[in-house]
């Protein structure tokens, strides 16, 4: 069997379940529009991470398990389900724990990222100008996401979220 005959088996294969697939939803066995949804809902991957590293630190998920007070804190101010974080001026926006990358938005030229942490945190950071991660990636703490462009008063929003509810501290 060489080459070719290989790829056209596969191909033969590969159309042969398509066509089952599509006469199975005609026929109403199956909903494509389900198997869609359900094949979009990815795995959080750093919840098993988490669980499989342990104490062992099997994998360095590049956490400091001393808990530290934020160096942003004293440019903090209290919004509704959130907080405007104030930047100064070369200064880019920092994620505040590790995880990975589930959502990036662009809603009138602004960028909202969302990063769910290993303790199922999703962090909304909003109002960003550029973004300098991509969907799915893990990202460290303290490694810069994105950027705000305003002239005066450089600020993002920061929303948390655990089981789509806001957290309000």
């Amino acid at each position: 069997m060489n080459f070719i005959d290989r790829f056209l088996y596969k191909f033969l294969m590969l159309i042969t379940i398509l066509l089952i697939i599509i006469a199975l939803d005609y026929f109403n066995f199956i909903s494509i529009n389900k198997l869609q949804i359900n094949l979009s809902n990815n795995i959080h991957i750093m919840s098993y991470v988490s669980k499989l590293n342990g104490n062992s630190n099997l994998f360095d998920l590049g956490e400091d398990k001393e808990v530290e007070v934020s160096s942003i804190a004293h440019m903090m101010e209290k919004i509704e389900h959130g907080y405007r974080i104030y930047l100064d001026t070369y200064e880019g926006v920092e994620n505040l724990r590790l995880g990975s990358v589930m959502k990036i938005e662009k809603i009138n030229n602004k960028y909202n990222v969302y990063i769910e942490s290993s303790d199922n945190i999703t962090y909304c950071y909003s109002n960003l100008d550029t973004i300098d991660v991509h969907l799915y990636e893990i990202v460290k703490k303290d490694e810069i996401i994105g950027n705000v462009k305003e002239k005066e008063q450089k600020s993002y929003l920061l929303y948390l979220y655990k089981n789509n509810q806001y957290i309000d501290n």
